[in-house]
């Protein structure tokens, strides 16, 4: 399907874009579909538990498999300690470098810290920290951060606009070597399970599979919350001029961050 006019939400404002792209839609079976790596913590000390009585599974690349609550993982200068819940007197040492996982098959989902997840729970253990990433499926993935970008009760078309735009970027993203995303702001926010709702699930559902592409490419479907009324040419922003992302004027008066103000 071919359309001459498109709206793109892009961070530094609402690109309407007058060229021509291709939405497609890319039929494939639920085994085939995109998975997303996302990163959804950083930090020195992790807690992951399970949603309530389903145990979690907790597996290694040497094959070792213990079936617990919850674990706690800390990082104390250069050494990063594990335990589980029911022996929390055993303490294990991790090596830097190693990884494992956690999964359920609780459809509540999985605790990290104070939101729950779906799919696969990585965690690489660095220097720098310790790296918990979201293993996902793309469609599942879009069910929250629809819900985590734009608020559910907006009406259903924008949804799916935000499902398309979102959909675009995460997998434009995918390709580095631990996780293809960050749930921030940095990239776009994923809140888990926690924004999930009956409104995103029709928003995603309803456009499967479809991107946004110019000369067969993913775009870049940047967003924003607000432009301050008008978007900017790409040219001024980044070195090279990318062909649909142009300045237009924004109609966002009503929107509450479009004036602020920062004292120092």
């Amino acid at each position: 399907m071919k359309i001459k006019i498109v709206q793109i939400i892009s961070k530094f404002g609402l690109i309407f874009l007058p060229l021509y792209f291709v939405l497609y839609v890319n039929q494939t079976s639920a085994g085939q579909e995109p998975y997303i790596r996302v990163l959804i913590s950083r930090s020195k000390n992790i807690r992951i538990r399970s949603n309530k009585t389903i145990p979690l599974k907790v597996k290694d690349d040497d094959n070792f498999t213990k079936r617990v609550k919850g674990i706690t993982i800390k990082q104390f200068q250069d050494k990063t300690t594990l335990t589980f819940d029911r022996n929390k007197e055993k303490v294990y040492e991790l090596e830097k470098w190693q990884s494992f996982y956690v999964s359920s098959s609780d459809h509540k989902g999985i605790w990290v810290g104070q939101k729950r997840y779906s799919g696969i729970i990585n965690i690489f253990v660095l220097d720098s920290g310790i790296l918990v990433v979201n293993e996902i499926g793309i469609e599942d993935y879009l069910n929250s951060v629809v819900g985590s970008e734009m608020p559910y009760q907006w009406p259903l078309e924008a949804l799916r606009a935000q499902a398309i735009a979102s959909r675009t970027y995460a997998l434009s993203q995918k390709g580095n070597k631990i996780y293809d995303i960050d749930s921030t702001e940095k990239n776009q926010v994923y809140n888990g399970l926690e924004s999930r709702t009956i409104n995103t699930l029709r928003a995603v559902k309803s456009t499967r599979s479809l991107v946004l592409v110019h000369n067969n490419k993913l775009i870049n479907a940047l967003f924003h919350s607000s432009s301050g009324g008008m978007t900017e040419d790409s040219h001024n922003v980044w070195d090279k001029e990318v062909p649909y992302l142009k300045s237009v004027k924004d109609f966002d008066y009503n929107n509450p961050k479009l004036i602020w103000q920062k004292r120092f």
